[in-house]
């Protein structure tokens, strides 16, 4: 039975509506104070944003981007939000509204070329719209997408990612331009954005060994030449500040994190999405995400063939490289996560979907890397819940 035309034509104005409120209200008051109930999860949110946009500042008011030679940090100058600062702070002044301003159009623009990147056909557009819905009302995307913080240019960085490779990734410039995306990804981003190689390759080898292998040469072609490309950049603005920022991180980050013990290091990677910080402000969609991927692989053989299953399958893998990459680390913060809510998200949208089509029928899985998949996402659900109560 059919629904009458008039009711179908609502979900389009509902789905409209829904999208303008979601990104009407992140102007609102921008240049207020950082919510008081994120002081717990992290004592940045007024220091390092416009940290970051300081030489955007000083390049529009004094004319030089660094008046004090201070070479420590230059490596930043040419991060993605410092140089969106820049035009922005050209085009409206510079003030606390701009600099935040910078950062909600890079997060903004991440979130729709993320959900554009997934469309192909009528089934797809419904999983796009429902990812984006999820992704624009999502407490700490909201919360941080009002500050100039690297994270949002790694997130519009990681969404370009995506869209090169799921909407041009069968062509060799397409696979080429997205390893130029994943190199700018790690350096113009957040260094930890390299985790993307992992789904691109990973799906590009499950649908087929052989053109898979001549898309990752692609794929490594683009990243040493999006590396270099950055690197001549850098150099010519900043000669060495690239080795000083990577002898700090190693001197900081990876120091610090090797002093642990293996089992503390296999602890923090288990419980990562299930830490308060996290938890509290996206547990259900962990939650959900969770279950979802569970029903999935529990209801159907996935096939290279379908391009929905190609993203569930590119997500799923994006999520564990993130658990791989983002867990052991002692320092951590909940911002960090921002790059994992595209994936989840996307897969809550994938399952809701494929429940209302009524073909989600548990069974049998014939792939033998299921299980222990399954028993992962029910340890995240647990450590979810428990992480809830506290």
């Amino acid at each position: 039975m059919k629904r009458p035309a008039g009711r179908q034509n609502l979900w389009p104005v509902l789905f409209l509506v829904l999208v303008v409120v979601a990104v009407v209200i992140r102007f609102v008051h921008l240049d207020a104070d950082s919510y008081d109930a994120f002081k717990h999860y992290g004592l940045s949110q007024l220091t390092d944003p416009y940290f970051y946009t300081l030489f955007a500042r000083n390049a529009v008011l004094f004319g030089t981007w660094d008046p004090f030679d201070f070479t420590r940090f230059h490596v930043y100058a040419l991060s993605l939000v410092s140089l969106t600062a820049w035009v922005v702070f050209l085009i409206g002044g510079v003030s606390r509204y701009t600099a935040n301003l910078s950062g909600l159009l890079l997060n903004l623009g991440a979130l729709f070329l993320f959900a554009h990147s997934l469309r192909v056909d009528e089934k797809h557009n419904r999983v796009a719209a429902l990812t984006l819905l999820i992704l624009l009302y999502n407490s700490l995307l909201f919360f941080y997408s009002r500050f100039p913080l690297l994270e949002n240019g790694l997130l519009f960085l990681s969404a370009l990612v995506c869209w090169f490779c799921f909407r041009h990734g069968e062509g060799r410039w397409g696979m080429f331009a997205t390893g130029v995306a994943l190199a700018l990804t790690a350096f113009m981003g957040k260094l930890f954005g390299i985790m993307l190689a992992g789904p691109v390759i990973v799906t590009s080898l499950w649908q087929s060994r052989t053109a898979g292998l001549k898309k990752v040469g692609t794929l490594v072609a683009g990243g040493v030449a999006g590396g270099l490309g950055y690197v001549l950049a850098l150099s010519l603005f900043s000669p060495g500040s690239l080795g000083e920022h990577f002898q700090e991180v190693k001197a900081t980050v990876v120091t610090a994190t090797l002093a642990q013990s293996p089992a503390h290091m296999l602890e923090n990677t288990l419980a990562y999405l299930s830490r308060p910080g996290v938890a509290h402000f996206s547990g259900i969609l962990i939650i959900l995400a969770a279950i979802a991927w569970i029903l999935l692989m529990l209801s159907d053989d996935l096939s290279p063939e379908d391009s929905l299953d190609t993203r569930i399958v590119f997500c799923s893998v994006w999520i564990l490289f993130g658990l791989l990459v983002l867990g052991p680390h002692v320092y951590r913060p909940i911002r960090y996560s921002l790059i994992l809510l595209l994936p989840l998200s996307y897969l809550v949208a994938a399952g809701a979907h494929r429940l209302l089509e009524g073909k989600l029928r548990l069974r049998q899985p014939n792939n033998r890397y299921v299980w222990p998949g399954v028993v992962l996402a029910l340890t995240i659900v647990a450590g979810s819940l428990y992480a809830l109560t506290l």
